[in-house]
């Protein structure tokens, strides 16, 4: 990845979001808090197992696939999304990415927008020559208004991220996952189990404390983890794909 620039990204245009390649091997990418509401309708919401590695928390995927290097919410030939009304913010930010970029003096992470320079890259940002697409820098060296509302998905993108890595902490602190698996049959007829998530568990939300249903409420969790159990109804809208 390369830091935003004008010298990076001059007279280059962001190109229209017709066909998505880049992600077409992903068969599950993260998801955001702020997302479970509409993403519950159209793919299973479950969380990461960090099993052994200490110091990782779940965090909250999407299911579009059941095999590695499946993605059957994209078309392959085509690279066009069949997945339904909503596509991740985590797909639509690319090319553009947050990275870290230490402490400033005030003693806070820091943040640059960079660009990925793999095959979202090359789907999304045209050649100097292209005449197709949106501007991103003006011929004076300033960033368009395109440019500036896409790094301002990125940062907002982040914030929801780390929100996002709060429930995880929260899902374990109150012992509320459990190790799932789903057992799916394909449309080929073929039967396959799929393992290695975690789901919050029924039992263990029922039996939650007051205050930590007060805890999860106050944080605006609650009502994410009910998307998250909703979402389960969504295997077979990934099986009809």
């Amino acid at each position: 990845m390369q830091p935003v620039s004008s010298k990076l990204l001059e007279k280059r245009r962001l190109l229209p979001e017709n066909t998505w390649h880049f992600a077409s091997k992903a068969n599950s990418v993260p998801l955001t808090v702020s997302e479970f509401a509409i993403a519950a309708r159209e793919m299973p919401i479950v969380f990461t197992d960090p099993g052994e590695n200490v110091g990782e928390t779940p965090f909250p995927v999407c299911i579009m696939g059941f095999r590695p290097g499946e993605n059957l919410m994209i078309e392959g030939g085509s690279g066009r999304w069949k997945g339904g009304d909503y596509i991740p913010a985590y797909m639509r930010r690319f090319p553009f990415i947050t990275a870290q970029a230490g402490q400033g003096s005030d003693g806070r992470q820091q943040l640059v927008i960079a660009v990925e320079t793999g095959r979202a890259s090359e789907e999304r940002i045209s050649k100097p020559t292209a005449t197709r697409g949106d501007l991103l820098y003006d011929d004076q060296g300033r960033a368009t208004k395109v440019l500036e509302q896409r790094m301002a998905f990125c940062e907002d993108y982040y914030r929801e991220t780390v929100m996002t890595q709060e429930l995880g902490r929260l899902l374990v602190k109150y012992n509320l996952l459990e190790k799932r698996s789903a057992d799916l049959e394909l449309r080929s007829g073929e039967k396959h189990t799929m393992r290695g998530f975690l789901m919050v568990s029924d039992k263990a939300l029922s039996g939650l404390s007051d205050r930590a249903v007060i805890d999860l409420q106050r944080r605006g969790f609650l009502s994410a983890i009910h998307f998250h159990l909703q979402s389960e109804l969504s295997w077979q809208r990934i099986l009809n794909a």
